[in-house]
Formats: C-alpha cells, structure tokens, sequence
C-alpha cells in the first residue's frame, strides 16, 4: 500500500508529502520531469526487499498503490502472484509488455495492460514523456484524488491536501491521460475480461438443516469456501510472524471473516480484532464483539487471538482529531461521513486495551467486511426491494456506487495508521459466485430481520458455531460504536435535531464546543 502525488505546474509538492507520508511510512521519493513532480510512498508489504517507487521503466516511471492477487498470463490463463513477489514488479512487466507489444496508441496500451489485473484493488499514476497515466480498479477500492487548483496548477493524489472544493474523487474503472503538450485529458474503460468461475472449489458434504432449501444450502457451502479462499489470498503475502488485523464489530460479516482469518493463522502469528466505542463503552459493537471474541477463543483455544478494546470516552479526544479526520474524507463533507471516518480512524488506529494492558496494535493488513451488505442484501430498503420484485436491481446499484459512497473515504481514513484495508467480500470470485446466485438463495425475507437478511452468510457463521454473530441485526458502525450519539448531542444539541445529512462543519453545530 502506497500513497500517490503529482503536481502538474509551478507549485511546491509539500503539501503532498504531508498528507502521504503517513500512508507509506517505509520509503519516500520524489522525481521531477520538466513541470511535473511525481511523489510516492510505500508500505513495504509483499517481498523481503521494498520495491522502491515511483518505479522507473524504459516506457516511463510507475506508482503502484494496491494489490494483485489474480493477473491474466499471455494465454488468458489466471495467475496468482506468489507471496514472495512484488506486485509492483508484475504491473511494470504489464506494462512493459503492452507498450512493446501491443497498440499504438499508448492509452489504449496502459488501459490494456491494467484490464489485465483481473482480481485486486489499485491506484496508479504513470509518467512517460509526454503524458501522464492515472487511475482506480473497476470498483474504487484505493483512493485517488484530482484537483484543479488553479489555471496553472494540476493535482493528483491519494488524500486531499486541502479542503477546496475543487478536489474530487476519481470514478473508477478508466484510464486518464492528461496530455502534458496540450493540457488536455481523455479516458478508456477498463475491459473485463471474461473468466470462468473457480471449478476447483471443494464443497464438503454437510447434512442439510430442514428448514433451509436445497439450493440456499447448497448456495451457502460454496460461499464459504470462495470466501475462505478470498481470505487466504489477503493473507498469502503477509510475513509469517506479522500480526493480523480484523476490524471487528461484532457484527456477522467481521465475525466471519475473523474467524475464517483465525483458521489460516501460521504458528506463532496473532490475530488482531479491533473494536472501538466512545462516550461509556456501553455500545452495542462492544457487547456483541466481548460475546463474539469469547466464542472465538474457545472454539480456537490454542492461537493467538488479542481483542483489542478501543475505548474514545471523551469528546474532547475526538475534537483533537478533527482536522485530521476531516481531511481525510474531504471530499466527503455529511456529518455521517465525519462520523463513519472517526470511528474506523480511531479502531483501526489500533491504541487500545487487552487483558486490562495498554496495546499498541501491529498489524499492517486489516480485513473488513466493506460489500457484504451491497450484495447479500444487509440493508432495510433491500427488504422492500424484494416485496417490489426489483432486488437484483438494487443490489447492483449499492455496488454500481460503493466507491463513491465508502470505499475512497475509508482507505484513506484507515491508510493513515501505516495499516492495508483489504476487503474479501469483494473479492472478484466471490463477487462474480453472488452476481450469479439467485437472489432468493441469498436472503430470505419471510424470516425476521437478524435471520433472513444475509441469509446465506449467516448459515456459514452457523456451520462455523458462530452463534452470536449469526443472530445478529445489522448495525452501522457509527451507531454501534455510539460515535452518532456522541456527536450528535455535541453537534446539534440533541439526537432528535440531528441530521446525518447535513453538511460537516455549518451551522447545524450549534451544540458543539
């Protein structure tokens, strides 16, 4: 995981390094190129040597920010990047071979050689002589920001280095080229190429419960085991002994992936669940994730799992943050996105107690359950969506729009502790299997909410005796970490003024110091 800046015109890129650093602690350069200067930072995760970036090739000079787990070879076959290997390694040899091989024109090149990045998430910016390359994965699981600061001054980068208004998030699934002759910018879609569903996944033999059909049942043990991979593969390339995070709610999708993490922990390797609450500590995450983690334990008495309780009891030690979270979601200006962000900033800082110490998390990759709820149908209005007959449709439309609504917000709020997000519910696989399934072995919405809803997730927390979790109604992080509460009698006066729309930092604060 990376951090990505660019400066096109005469402008110091100061204001870039400060707000990038924090995303890729372990290496920092800067090249200049006539009026561009090109800034990267990197986390070293994947290889014992960090693949030092902006990386120069014959055709240019690259800055990778993701991970690929699937690549398509020459033959149209799927390859798995070994854990040992560098990704930024296979995007330069992409390239290389595009540019070489492939068409004239060197966008179509570029575009050519991301499409074939076939599972992963990604941001990137490529410098050749004449033009610069930039752009996000089909879904927009990294940030990528531009801004037209002034006639003379271009930006690009993974957070926003102020709050004007000119920054905008980037749509995902093309490739920009911003011609540096004439200032101009064209775009290409990122092709999908057609790939079979995995064929090798083992489906055990399981005796059936009574009440569930044939196919739901059937429908629930191949996403388990999908699942589990798309697990796996977010772990293959961390260090054998490096810890494990897992955003932790207590919540069905965290619990499960929790517990799939647990399964593939190596010796001597920890399992960090990171479960956050402000004002008291009496919030609903917090109840459900102590009942959830004692679960855990015992089922797995002999790993490593640490339960790191992340408590924010003053709203003074929010007000300090502030600033910092504020720019972080910029451009995201609700008093909901200001919430969302101050929750996941604080957890997956990772500061927090466990067994009655203070505890500063280690882990560098953190697993969270980001699309569970777009595709399994975890919200109310997909209930009403299913009486209407139109709940593929709405299903595809949460996920059409995922990147602008969470996904850039949160990787930059979680990126800024030095930590990967890494989602396994959008996991290409698992999101092709569900794209495939029909809707009504996906959810049952003649069963109560906390049992129909991400019906079949929940028979996989069942079969894995996750028996809290799997009963459990969904809760948005902001209300079960109780961040909504406190904010909103500091921001409004009251929760019965509050609005999560209204816009962050107006005149709807009346209540806050």
């Amino acid at each position: 995981m990376c951090g990505i800046g660019v400066v096109i015109g005469e402008c110091s890129v100061e204001d870039v390094a400060d707000v990038l650093e924090r995303r890729g602690p372990d290496h920092t350069s800067l090249v200049s190129q006539h009026s561009v200067s090109l800034m990267a930072t990197v986390l070293h995760m994947r290889g014992d040597v960090i693949a030092k970036q902006p990386k120069v090739i014959d055709s240019g000079k690259l800055c990778w920010n993701g991970e690929i787990y699937q690549y398509l070879s020459n033959d149209s076959s799927l390859v798995e990047v070994p854990a040992n290997q560098s990704d930024t390694e296979v995007v330069a040899q992409l390239l290389s071979e595009a540019l070489e091989d492939g068409p004239s024109e060197t966008l179509q090149a570029v575009a050519s050689a991301m499409s074939r990045i076939w599972n992963g998430e990604f941001a990137f910016s490529f410098l050749t002589e004449n033009a610069l390359y930039y752009g996000r994965d089909s879904l927009g699981k990294r940030s990528l920001l531009t801004c037209q600061e002034n006639e003379n001054v271009w930006k690009l980068s993974s957070v926003a280095t102020s709050l004007d208004e000119t920054w905008q998030e980037l749509p995902p699934g093309l490739v920009y080229e911003y011609d540096l002759r004439d200032h101009t910018i064209q775009s290409l879609s990122l092709t999908a190429p057609s790939v079979a569903a995995p064929t090798d996944v083992h489906i055990p033999d399981t005796p059936k419960l009574d009440e569930v059909s044939e196919s739901m049942w059937k429908a629930s043990l191949q996403l388990e085991q999908i699942l589990l991979q798309a697990v796996h593969r977010r772990l293959v390339c961390c260090h054998d002994k490096e810890p494990i995070g897992v955003m932790f709610s207590g919540g069905l999708d965290s619990v499960v992936l929790a517990g799939m993490a647990v399964s593939l922990l190596k010796e001597h390797q920890t399992l960090e669940l990171y479960n956050v609450a402000f004002g008291s500590g009496d919030a609903a995450d917090r109840r459900a994730g102590l009942q959830c983690y004692k679960e855990l334990t015992a089922l797995h008495p002999g790993k490593d799992i640490r339960l790191v309780l992340v408590d924010i009891g003053e709203w003074e030690s929010v007000v300090e943050e502030e600033k910092r979270v504020q720019q972080l979601i910029f451009p995201k200006t609700s008093v909901m996105d200001i919430n969302i962000g101050t929750a996941l900033w604080f957890a997956s800082r990772g500061i927090g107690i466990v067994d009655g110490e203070l505890y500063h998390a280690k882990a560098k990759i953190l697993l969270l359950g980001m699309g569970a709820d777009e595709q399994l149908g975890g919200y109310g209005r997909h209930r009403k969506a299913h009486r209407l007959g139109n709940l593929r449709e709405e299903l595809d439309l949460d996920i059409g729009r995922i990147w602008e609504r969470n996904l850039g917000r949160d990787d930059r709020v979680l990126s800024d502790h030095g930590k990967e997000a890494r989602f396994p519910f959008l996991d290409r696989n698992v999101m092709q299997f569900l794209a495939n399934t029909p809707v009504d072995d996906i959810c049952d919405f003649s069963l109560e909410p906390g049992e129909g809803d991400k019906r079949i997730l929940r028979l996989v927390a069942q079969r894995m005796h996750l028996v809290t979790a799997g009963g459990l109604v969904k809760r948005a992080i902001q209300f079960g970490s109780r961040i909504a509460h406190l904010s909103d009698k500091q921001r409004f006066g009251s929760r019965r003024q509050a609005k999560g729309t209204a816009h962050y930092g107006g005149k709807q604060q009346a209540g806050s110091k």
